[in-house]
């Protein structure tokens, strides 16, 4: 090979790589903005709260809060976390369709949980999307994730009211 051939095949395969790694950074750069979904919240904290648990209970779905979340984050050296609110959403149906997929794995995705907290004097409201994680996910788990995904764009669609 001449040493014409060798520079030019060195520097397509530096830009091959150049290429690739640019489209993995961006790929985890987006993934990262997509994965959590935050929403400001029309109403003050305590309405916000209700309004999700209300409404997951109309889905058929039980809303627990967890209990302690401030104490917590305090006693663990966050000094002023604001108010801030976790609530544990389940569905036992959805949660024996992924169990009878196979993957008792799937567990870790279970409860679903809502974050309420208030920032910079407003009240936000902040969940993992649902429907990106389905797509990672084949078979019953997707399909379930898709329903999910549903059943909380319908628990939350008051955020998204003008």
């Amino acid at each position: 090979m001449t040493a014409f051939l060798k520079s030019h095949f060195a520097w397509g395969f530096y830009g091959l790589f150049l290429g690739a790694a640019f489209t993995i950074a961006i790929a985890v750069a987006w993934t990262r903005a997509a994965i959590i979904e935050e929403h400001e919240s029309p109403f003050n904290f305590e309405t916000t709260v209700q309004t999700i648990k209300d409404n997951a209970v109309h889905e058929g779905w039980r809303a627990t809060p967890v209990e302690g979340m401030q104490t917590r984050l305090v006693e663990a050296g966050y000094d002023e976390p604001g108010r801030i609110e976790v609530i544990a959403l389940c569905n036992e149906q959805y949660a024996c369709s992924m169990l009878k997929s196979g993957k008792k794995s799937s567990l870790a995705m279970m409860p679903c949980s809502v974050a309420v907290y208030e920032k910079d004097g407003k009240v936000y409201v902040a969940t993992v999307n649902k429907g990106l994680m389905g797509r990672l996910f084949r078979n019953e788990a997707a399909v379930v994730l898709r329903h999910v995904r549903n059943d909380e764009n319908r628990m939350l669609a008051f955020l998204h009211k003008p």
